[in-house]
């Protein structure tokens, strides 16, 4: 199994491969990693494909879900070191336009703009992955929530092994399908996110918890302090008239 799994993964895999012989300072390793990283060629290049107009609209979820992301703005980002808006603006204005431009617009072309996402979606895929954890760890989530999201990160990631896989054997059909699935993720997650933070109240659950912890830390205190103040024997109640 874990053979098919590292076929799928292409070229990149050979990287890997080429680390674990002969350790990251191999010329080889840095040669095989400026060449994946830098190819502006897909194996489509000049095919006909004809993809249709939904495949390319799919690729603006990405910005759908840099707006959902600064709707349902977490409280949990202020006691994080997380980019969250940053990470929300790089979807909306970068990742959208440039997934569509490289996988839409010049998928069969050659075009430097395969470079740029190429290393852009590897970077974001891992702030997604540190946005998980960081959500699940912070207990912004409810736990039903959490396994309905892994879920769907689960298949968008099998999605995206398959559309590899797709490309290099050149199936239009299987690739329009597959790659599709992986741009129906952001959607897929924006909803999640929403209906927990619009219906259930996800983030501001927690939060109450962490105020009325802090509200009691504060009185406990304040009570040796108000010992200083009032002599000993003093705390009694005074009938006002």
């Amino acid at each position: 199994n874990s053979q098919k799994v590292f076929k799928k993964m292409g070229h990149i895999m050979q990287c890997v491969a080429s680390f674990m012989n002969d350790g990251f300072g191999s010329t080889e390793v840095h040669q095989c990693l400026i060449n994946w990283f830098m190819k502006t060629q897909t194996t489509f290049f000049e095919v006909e494909l004809n993809l249709p107009l939904w495949f390319g609209l799919f690729c603006f979820n990405y910005s759908i879900s840099g707006i959902v992301m600064l709707l349902t703005k977490p409280k949990w980002i202020q006691r994080s070191w997380f980019p969250y808006t940053a990470f929300a603006y790089l979807l909306i204005f970068v990742q959208g336009p440039l997934s569509c431009l490289a996988d839409y617009v010049h998928m069969s072309n050659e075009s430097f703009v395969h470079a740029i996402d190429r290393a852009l979606a590897l970077s974001l895929t891992a702030l997604e992955g540190c946005k998980v954890v960081l959500m699940i760890l912070h207990g912004t989530m409810r736990s039903t929530t959490v396994t309905i999201y892994l879920m769907a990160t689960i298949v968008a990631l099998v999605s995206f092994l398959n559309s590899s896989e797709a490309q290099r054997l050149r199936d239009r059909d299987g690739f329009v399908f597959w790659h599709g699935m992986w741009h129906f993720y952001p959607l897929v997650g924006s909803f999640i996110i929403s209906v927990d933070y619009y219906v259930f109240g996800g983030d501001h659950g927690h939060d109450k918890n962490i105020t009325k912890t802090a509200n009691k830390q504060q009185h406990a205190n304040l009570v040796p302090f108000s010992s200083y103040l009032m002599p000993s024997g003093s705390h009694t109640k005074i009938k006002t008239s």
